[in-house]
């Protein structure tokens, strides 16, 4: 087993930002931030056991006037680890001390409980890590969808979801370790549609293996627990929507798989099927889970700490549209300082990029974060999907055996 870092980003058009005196539910996963206040909606089922630990939030904006508290949560009852943030307070939080113990199948999420009685917070980052009991695993996804498109087939991204769209390269990304994607899942809450919906794998561009069929009207959990997709280095994963006719809305509140390696292995994946436009002679930044609806100025509020000793490598980026005329640069950032782990995309291109012969080896305490100087010259850029590939270097805890018992005696 190895440790990953699993993150949710709320970028500058993200929905992190809550009021003072609720309680509100989000994904414990790679995912988008935004909440819910009904819990089921923000449950993810755990297929693989495990522990949780290390909750972490960046929060970098606080008005309001009494405590908050940012909790695990397991099968909707309060989980080990919590932050208690004070009022007006802003900063990094860290349970450092406990962790959840999590069996296959169980419910995981997180809830913000904020108290007092006028102002708001934000939390910029939230993450924990995660380790599976056996082999390395994670999770991708997010919501919500409401699709409504008739008798045709949509995309949608690994990372975040929010959207679909008719061009499958905007929702690829490139997985550059062998592995299994498995336990494909999605919570329906409403349901307006009156033929079968099905989602479904997808790998280079064709169905996988995995699918869920939904029929007309029907809503709650649906899981496909028994197939997997084998998948090598270097397939092109996402996820498809095929509508029958009809009309109607199919309501989407979470869209999961995970991913297992047997080479602690993982990735970080952010994405918006919708993209997101920087313009040229920028410098923006974004964080390693969820949205990338949105860029930040300011570097310090997309940055997480790590938590694990790790390799960063593989960096990728999706670009749909390019009229920047000069060349730009995407990079991985360690502790604000750019890595030799980098992207130059050439004026006016567009494709998928990536940095297929760098890594950098990152500590547990680096904070980190990606980054976008546009060129000089030209109007923007569009981006869609980018992310990268870790592999735990921690050395694991070696079992040493109880010295042998040798027995002196006379024989009988």
């Amino acid at each position: 087993m190895a440790k990953v870092l699993q993150v949710k980003y709320r970028d500058a058009a993200g929905s992190a930002v809550q009021n003072f005196g609720l309680t509100r539910f989000y994904f414990c996963a790679n995912a988008n931030f935004n909440n819910n206040a009904t819990e089921v909606n923000r449950q993810v089922t755990y297929r693989s056991a495990g522990t949780l630990s290390n909750l972490w939030a960046n929060v970098t904006a606080n008005t309001v006037n009494g405590t908050s508290t940012w909790r695990t949560r397991v099968n909707a009852v309060n989980g080990a680890q919590s932050l208690s943030v004070g009022a007006s307070t802003t900063g990094i939080f860290e349970d450092a001390t406990n962790t959840d113990s999590i069996a296959a199948a169980d419910e995981v999420n997180y809830s913000l409980v904020t108290g007092g009685t006028s102002g708001s917070i934000t939390t910029q980052s939230l993450t924990t890590v995660w380790s599976a009991t056996t082999n390395t695993t994670i999770h991708h996804g997010g919501g919500t969808l409401t699709p409504s498109f008739d008798s045709a087939t949509e995309f949608i991204p690994l990372g975040s979801g929010g959207q679909t769209v008719s061009a499958e390269a905007e929702t690829k990304f490139d997985f550059n370790s062998a592995g299994t994607l498995k336990n494909l899942f999605a919570y329906i809450p409403t349901n307006g549609r009156t033929t079968t919906s099905t989602f479904r794998s997808r790998k280079n561009a064709v169905d996988g293996v995995m699918s869920l069929s939904i029929a007309g009207s029907a809503t709650g959990v649906f899981e496909d627990t028994v197939n997997t997709d084998t998948v090598a280095a270097n397939d092109d994963l996402n996820y498809s929507l095929t509508n029958g006719t009809g009309g109607g809305i199919l309501t989407t509140d979470a869209l999961f798989s995970e991913f297992e390696t047997t080479n602690s292995k993982f990735h970080s994946i952010v994405s918006s099927a919708g993209g997101i436009t920087v313009n040229a002679n920028l410098t923006r930044f974004w964080g390693w889970g969820g949205n990338v609806y949105g860029a930040e100025t300011t570097e310090s509020e997309t940055r997480a700490e790590l938590n694990i000793a790790a390799t960063v490598s593989n960096l990728f980026i999706y670009i749909s549209a390019n009229s920047v005329t000069a060349a730009s640069t995407f990079d991985v950032r360690q502790d604000a300082v750019s890595t030799a782990v980098t992207i130059s995309i050439g004026a006016s291109t567009t494709g998928t990029f990536e940095d297929a012969v760098n890594s950098e080896a990152l500590v547990a305490a680096d904070l980190v974060n990606f980054r976008m100087a546009t060129g000089a010259t030209g109007t923007s850029l569009t981006i869609r999907v980018q992310g990268c590939m870790l592999e735990n270097t921690e050395t694991a805890a070696v079992s040493t055996p109880p010295p042998f018992l040798t027995l002196l005696g006379v024989g009988m």
